[in-house]
């Protein structure tokens, strides 16, 4: 999809901060809110699997799907920064 081809309201939410607040993005190329959410989850417990989750949707031609796989790689950052907090302490 091209990035003309988005409305007002949806590019305004084109942030890995604001992309969960999308109405609908799967009409836009992107996931399902439930469908982000799982992969979300799935980043946050095991982030090396998000990492490649994230890195795999990043090269969609979907720019709602693109800000989400960055969304997922920012989760699994955090993930992985937290685990390894959580050994060396």
């Amino acid at each position: 999809m091209m990035s003309t081809e988005l409305p007002k309201e949806v590019r305004e939410k084109l942030s890995i901060w604001k992309v969960g607040k999308i109405e609908n993005p799967e009409e836009y190329g992107g996931l399902s809110k439930k469908g982000l959410l799982r992969r979300r989850c799935l980043a946050l417990l095991l982030w090396p699997a998000g990492l490649i989750v994230g890195f795999n949707m990043k090269d969609s031609n979907s720019e709602v799907k693109s800000y989400q796989a960055k969304e997922i790689i920012f989760d699994s950052i955090i993930a992985m920064i937290a685990s390894i907090l959580y050994v060396a302490i």
